[in-house]
């Protein structure tokens, strides 16, 4: 690992680890069609083509969660060579050169919302920042990465999933988690690792459903 609209609205928290309740990853995410699209630009050489990107700062104590959760699903993927983890500091358009280029990306980041328990995580797609950008810094400007990456016509991932996970403050110093933090670490990134997954089977999907609907179509004809 190197450092450095929607589906539905997203109404569903749910504390992670606590079962009985019905996980949301798979629903919000965003699909955006590439079919009115002109061809995207290239701007590097072939790559993973989904990414979990953990955002935090490691000096911020509960705040570095998302680069935990990302850490801990990439061990969780080392038999995935479609899925690359990084994690940054980085905020805005610094993240457009990691985003651009993939297919699927999931963003996972601390947030303090004031209305939720800590550990509990909020899943959302990206129109839902603008309502969270008090509450994590992290999430200043992504939307408009996303929209100027588009604007510039290069090819933005298709799917993208927001995993936030509330902390009770943001901006305590410490270079380790709290430990009700730390505890919810190993399930969250179960979820990422699984959200991932999925992502690169829509991708190998998509096509061979296609190529069905063609031959389907060809018959009928």
């Amino acid at each position: 690992m190197q450092r450095q609209g929607s589906t539905h609205d997203c109404v569903q928290n749910e504390r992670a680890g606590e079962p009985g309740r019905r996980s949301c990853f798979h629903k919000e995410i965003m699909h955006s069609s590439t079919a009115e699209r002109p061809h995207p630009r290239v701007l590097s050489q072939a790559r993973a083509s989904v990414l979990i990107l953990g955002l935090g700062n490691d000096i911020l104590k509960d705040d570095a969660v998302g680069l935990r959760v990302a850490e801990a699903a990439e061990r969780l993927l080392s038999d995935e060579p479609d899925v690359e983890v990084r994690t940054t500091t980085l905020m805005g358009l610094t993240l457009l050169d990691e985003i651009a280029e993939r297919r699927g990306v999931v963003i996972v980041d601390a947030v303090h919302t004031g209305s939720a328990k800590p550990g509990t995580v909020h899943c959302m797609a990206p129109v839902m920042l603008k309502r969270l950008r008090a509450a994590s810094p992290h999430f200043l400007g992504l939307g408009e990465t996303l929209e100027l990456g588009r604007r510039l016509n290069l090819l933005m991932p298709d799917d993208i999933a927001v995993v936030a996970i509330e902390i009770e403050d943001p901006f305590a110093l410490g270079e380790t988690l709290s430990p009700e933090i730390a505890g919810v670490v190993p399930p969250i990134a179960a979820r990422v690792a699984a959200l991932a997954r999925s992502f690169v089977g829509d991708r190998v999907a998509a096509p061979a459903a296609k190529a069905v609907a063609r031959r389907a179509a060809h018959a009928g004809a």
